[in-house]
């Protein structure tokens, strides 16, 4: 997310004073991040967290992994451009032995419709978390309105706002898993509705953990509070966040859940007559309608 919204391969389509502003001030932190540089990283990591026994979770919004061809043509309707992204080398940073084939004939799986390369994306457990449009789409507009200028008439709406990333993935999971099923994981790819993991938070964790065969006893359904601006994920440095309008966005999409301190609601939130939940939805994110 921060290369897509700020490095040298960035893609952010909102071309507003409020979004260019924070990238002079973010731009010289993010010059080397590149999607090279992140997809890098991001083996480097789960090689050095197998190393020591544990087993590797990463988290993205799926729209900043969708090459920018499939992207184009996929919203051709809306003229939406197609970046330029040069092919990521897949420099096998995760694993110690550099025969990857393991077997499987390239004709066999679907075409990967995201930049991240198939033999990396196909060692993954991929787990969907999906959320109500009528939840999600007012909460996201609501943002980008305030805090990038952002209005449904610009290019980056129709991407932003939309599922079909997230099908278009999981079709190509459940493509592949039946052309190469993984012993011992009959359910792969995995869906969660957002909204059951919000109601029924430890229940939802118990299956999850079953299905894919973790001790659900060692998850965390409560935690201390922390600050928004040590926890946001690949911070600029602490005196660019001082600007309004970067702490502005950090505050908004991070705030609630930086000082939150659980997930599992409060019994009484059953007699409200409903919420509204922001884009972190931690428990002390609701609000009463009366």
């Amino acid at each position: 997310m921060p290369g897509y919204m700020w490095g040298p391969d960035r893609r952010l389509g909102y071309k507003t004073k409020e979004v260019q502003d924070m990238y002079a001030t973010l731009k010289g932190h993010y010059d080397g991040l590149s999607a090279q540089k992140s997809l890098d990283g991001l083996e480097r990591a789960f090689g050095e967290t197998e190393a020591r026994g544990k087993i590797p979770l990463t988290k993205e919004h799926i729209c900043f992994m969708i090459h920018p061809k499939v992207v184009a043509k996929e919203l051709a309707e809306y003229s939406y451009p197609e970046y330029p992204l040069s092919p990521l080398v897949d420099h096998e940073l995760d694993i110690k032995s550099s025969s990857t084939s393991n077997g499987e004939s390239p004709t066999a799986v679907p075409r990967n419709p995201t930049f991240v390369p198939d033999r990396f994306m196909n060692t993954l457990t991929p787990i969907f978390i999906i959320r109500n449009p009528a939840r999600m789409i007012p909460s996201w507009y609501k943002n980008i309105s305030e805090h990038f200028g952002g209005t449904t008439k610009d290019s980056e709406w129709p991407f932003t706002a939309s599922f079909r990333w997230c099908r278009i993935v999981f079709d190509y999971y459940e493509e592949y898993f039946k052309a190469h099923p993984r012993a011992g994981f009959p359910n792969l790819p995995l869906v969660v509705d957002g909204d059951d993991l919000i109601l029924h938070t430890t229940d939802i964790m118990e299956q999850t953990c079953d299905l894919i065969h973790l001790d659900s006893s060692a998850v965390k359904y409560t935690w201390e509070t922390g600050d928004p601006y040590s926890s946001w994920p690949a911070a600029a440095a602490p005196e660019d966040m001082k600007t309004p309008a970067v702490r502005n966005v950090i505050e908004s999409f991070g705030g609630n859940i930086a000082r939150s301190t659980g997930v599992v609601r409060d019994d009484k939130v059953r007699f409200l007559w409903g919420f509204f939940f922001s884009s972190d939805t931690p428990r002390n994110a609701c609000t009463e309608i009366r």
